[in-house]
């Protein structure tokens, strides 16, 4: 299987390059960057998960480094029994399946159905009181960034590519400000 994935040069810079990865042959290259920069830096750097296959790497049999693709992640904000409203990170899991034959396999999670879909922009220094969800939602960030902030206190900062599932429709709810400069732009999935 080939890929062709970002890998940033470095953490601290916006240096990126384009590869071309081939599943457990281009082990040489990615063994050669974990020894430069350790293995947990690789893998902030390549934005996945580094493992060995089969613990044969440490018994020097051959083992091999391969690139964990199998789950992906996005933000829950739920409220529990007391009304107070919480975050949670969740993995997603994908299945390598056919979707649109004749074209190859790819890697897809289970189908949700939902009720609708919208797009919803919210003006670059939006902010609004705290309240709960209308509906069970998620919402994909296109654009800008906005801090949610749960009734606990803890707050993560939205922005483009980010995934966040509402679900705290009773309670306190959450506050939601725009801390870019830009617009916030997204789109809504409503399961309701």
């Amino acid at each position: 299987m080939e890929m062709n994935i970002p890998v940033r040069l470095c953490p601290d810079t916006n240096d990126w390059m384009q590869r071309n990865i081939k599943e457990y042959n281009d082990v040489f290259w990615l063994v050669t960057l974990e020894a430069q920069m350790g293995m947990e830096s690789l893998a902030i750097a390549l934005d996945m998960t580094i493992f060995t296959g089969k613990g044969q790497a440490d018994k020097g049999q051959g083992g091999r480094v391969r690139m964990g693709f199998d789950k992906m992640k996005f933000l829950r904000l739920f409220s529990d029994d007391d009304g107070e409203s919480h975050w949670e990170d969740v993995e997603v899991t994908l299945d390598e399946r056919s979707f649109a034959p004749p074209a190859q396999n790819i890697e897809i999670s289970d189908p949700e159905p939902v009720k609708q879909t919208m797009f919803l922009r919210l003006r670059s220094g939006w902010n609004e009181p705290i309240h709960p969800t209308p509906v069970a939602q998620k919402l994909i960030c296109l654009s800008g960034t906005v801090r949610v902030t749960a009734s606990d206190g803890d707050f993560r900062d939205i922005g483009p590519g980010d995934v966040w599932h509402m679900e705290d429709r009773h309670g306190k709810g959450h506050h939601t400000k725009v801390i870019s400069k830009e617009n916030f732009e997204s789109v809504i999935i409503q399961y309701e």
